[in-house]
């Protein structure tokens, strides 16, 4: 695999596919525990493939399933909020089970488990003195539907089960603090049906439905209101394929989609190679390689490949995106940005910005709620994006972080960036241009006059510190980062936006706050997180925590201010910046 790279003399040469393979994941004994699975998905469904003893388990996920809560403002950490937040759940949990210990590894004699990364699939063996089993894993995104073909051999007749089951159960999301003995959360909300080669579990969540549909060769019966299965009798041989379709719908419509997925299932050879051509495409358009640097190679791989995975719902990615494996249980359930943000930095870089279209729409239908919370908060016209908020798309406003301002200003750029990757100007002038300018008004209508310069009334906070500082290096780095974006496309469209009022407020902000530090015995100017009420510069690592600047303020001119890039390298602001990072 390793001479995939070659070199002449126009420079290196791939076999992509084959290169891949020194990043496929590799397991030589079973993922016992649930949260060491291997992750697979069609793009909007999918979760951690694991095994017990005696089989291969999965809780099936999908981005738009989610427990809400009711629209308006919300509370992230109040004790009356606990359990009654907007929050992703499962649609249900899956398991194939043989009657003997086929993967428990007592028994073992061989194991081997591999996420092929070129294909996009799970292939697996394994070996005892009284079975053989061999299980391949797919997640092809036409129809939407999770396969899984498992063959088993055994030196005696064993029964074979594929049970299907949805329990809910509490969120736990401050499970670390606040937890409420609520021991019957969500409890009938869930029917199941069986009918001849079909079973179907479904859940109805209000103004969410979800339902998990499964077809094979088994014979289907009902076990309990919360759970069916597939039944295979005794015999020394099993080998089947199948079909698992996961839909979540604000409409009735998710058991039916869910059924005309398998309905769709005509050639399996086909969907397959479908599956392995939309994979092909997905690699071409991001291969890199990194001389001696597998480390970050593997960090960069394995990243693309679970959102490839998951991030093409209607819902961006909360933590754990499709991967939780317990129930309902979404530690930290909401959308966090300083935690979330990252996650879709790298990816117009990486060719691949249709990952975060759904992240830019989320932000896109909040932008109602952020304007309403701009004027109840501030009483000005503008937008105010918090640092955390629910899929619902409203804010959790927090004492604490009420200052947190530029989040707005961040997400303003991101929309900028997209405009720069695809040159949409459909994109650009219905859903970029709008938060944009509505992140830079909060801004511009808090500005008030001091000295001949513009400073925010109120102040703000660096990032998301709790310290509330007359003046911040990152609002002011990403304030002209986005003014200046504004003037870019205003000019590069001919949008009319008022330039010339954007330029005099460029004019009149005041100087990035810098101090002087010695280092190594020589005195550096560095930049400073900000000024205080009293007048005085912020000294590196000043305050206690959480009244102290956040860890990446003082990098924010690069990034995610983008105000200070390679193309200032003779300017003092990059010196500054250069000493900084020193």
């Amino acid at each position: 695999m390793y001479q995939a790279i070659h070199y002449n003399e126009n420079g290196a040469m791939a076999d992509r596919l084959s290169y891949l393979q020194r990043h496929d994941i590799v397991y030589c004994r079973p993922a016992l525990r649930p949260y060491d699975g291997l992750p697979v998905g069609t793009g909007d469904s999918g979760g951690l493939l694991y095994q017990s003893a005696y089989g291969l388990e999965m809780t099936v996920n999908h981005a738009d399933a989610l427990d809400y809560a009711p629209d308006g403002p919300m509370s992230a950490w109040a004790w009356e909020a606990e359990e009654h937040q907007t929050v992703p759940v499962s649609c249900g949990h899956l398991s194939i089970r043989a009657s003997m210990p086929i993967f428990d590894w007592v028994y073992l004699e061989r194991f081997e488990q591999r996420l092929m990364l070129a294909a996009a699939e799970i292939t697996g063996r394994a070996e005892t003195p009284f079975s053989t089993a061999a299980w391949k894993v797919y997640a092809p995104q036409d129809p939407g539907v999770l396969a899984v073909e498992f063959t088993i051999r055994c030196d005696e007749p064993v029964e074979l089960d594929i049970l299907m089951d949805k329990w809910p159960s509490p969120h736990f999301i401050h499970h670390y603090e606040q937890i409420l003995h609520t021991h019957n959360e969500r409890i009938n909300t869930v029917k199941t049906h069986a009918h001849d080669d079909r079973i179907l579990v479904t859940q109805d969540l209000g103004r969410c439905k979800t339902a998990l549909a499964a077809t094979c060769q088994g014979s289907a019966e009902i076990v309990n209101s919360h759970a069916a299965r597939f039944r295979f009798p005794r015999q020394t041989e099993h080998a089947f394929t199948l079909y698992v379709a996961a839909r979540a719908e604000e409409t009735d419509d998710a058991a039916r989609n869910a059924m005309l997925a398998l309905d769709s299932i005509t050639d399996a050879h086909s969907i397959r190679e479908k599956h392995r051509a939309r994979w092909r495409t997905f690699w071409n358009q991001s291969f890199i390689h990194l001389q001696e640097n597998d480390y970050l190679e593997n960090l960069y791989y394995i990243h693309l490949y679970q959102l490839g995975c998951s991030s093409l719902g209607r819902n961006p990615l909360t933590f754990a995106g499709l991967w939780g494996w317990f129930r309902d249980s979404r530690n930290w359930g909401h959308f966090y940005h300083w935690n979330h943000q990252q996650t879709y930095w790298g990816l117009h870089a990486a060719g691949h910005s249709e990952l975060l279209a759904n992240y830019l729409d989320y932000r896109f239908r909040m932008l109602p709620h952020a304007k309403e919370d701009a004027k109840r908060l501030f009483g000005v016209d503008g937008a105010f994006y918090s640092d955390i908020s629910n899929l619902n798309g409203c804010n959790a406003i927090e004492p604490d972080t009420v200052r947190n301002l530029s989040v707005g200003l961040q997400i303003a750029l991101d929309f900028y960036r997209h405009v720069r990757y695809t040159m949409d100007t459909a994109f650009l002038k219905e859903k970029a241009l709008p938060v944009m300018t509505a992140c830079a008004d909060l801004y511009l209508n808090l500005m008030q006059e001091r000295e001949g310069k513009l400073y925010l009334r109120g102040g703000s906070t660096p990032l998301e510190s709790y310290w509330n500082l007359a003046l911040t290096l990152p609002d002011q780095v990403l304030l002209r980062s986005v003014l200046r974006a504004l003037m870019d496309v205003s000019e590069a469209y001919t949008l009319g936006l008022p330039v010339e009022h954007y330029r005099d407020v460029l004019e009149h902000l005041p100087p990035l706050p810098t101090e002087t530090v010695s280092h190594n015995g020589e005195e550096l100017e560095i930049f400073s997180a900000g000024v205080s009420w009293d007048g005085r510069t912020v000294p590196y690592a000043g305050g206690e925590y959480p009244l102290s600047p956040f860890p990446a303020t003082l990098f924010s001119p690069v990034w995610p201010g983008e105000w200070i890039g390679l193309g200032k390298e003779s300017e003092r602001e990059f010196a500054v910046m250069r000493n900084t990072a020193r």
